[in-house]
């Protein structure tokens, strides 16, 4: 059980920054990771685009900073979905927790990061 402002698993924040955008080392890069108890904060680029976000999570907040090469509100709204989905898996009680299996996802170069559970729906249905 977490304590006031304390993150639920502060070693599991790496891997979950790198499932939920889809981090590889070659599209997406980390170019700053930072963390305690209380805050996750982290910078991504992505490549082909040039896009940059830099984010703090917090029990109370998520602080995102864009840096874009044009208006691209789909991205910011997709990368904004992450962020609030990220902060529910880092700073709720064991008990709420409203995903057990984020770090059970299959990686899809078209679509990134999904649930195993909706990519084998999407086979059976094709």
């Amino acid at each position: 059980m977490t304590t006031e402002n304390k993150m639920r698993n502060i070693q599991a924040s790496e891997e979950l920054i790198t499932k939920t955008f889809g981090v590889d080392h070659d599209k997406v890069l980390f170019n700053k990771f930072n963390i305690t108890d209380k805050h996750l904060t982290f910078d991504l680029e992505w490549t082909e685009t040039g896009n940059i976000l830099q984010a703090t999570i917090t029990k109370d907040a998520v602080k995102p900073k864009f840096t874009l090469e044009s208006q691209d509100d789909d991205f910011i709204k997709e990368q904004m979905t992450r962020l609030f989905g990220m902060k529910t898996e880092l700073f709720v009680d064991e008990e709420d927790k409203v995903n057990d299996d984020v770090f059970g996802q299959d990686y899809d170069p078209a679509r990134g990061y999904v649930d195993k559970q909706n990519d084998e729906q999407m086979t059976l249905e094709d």
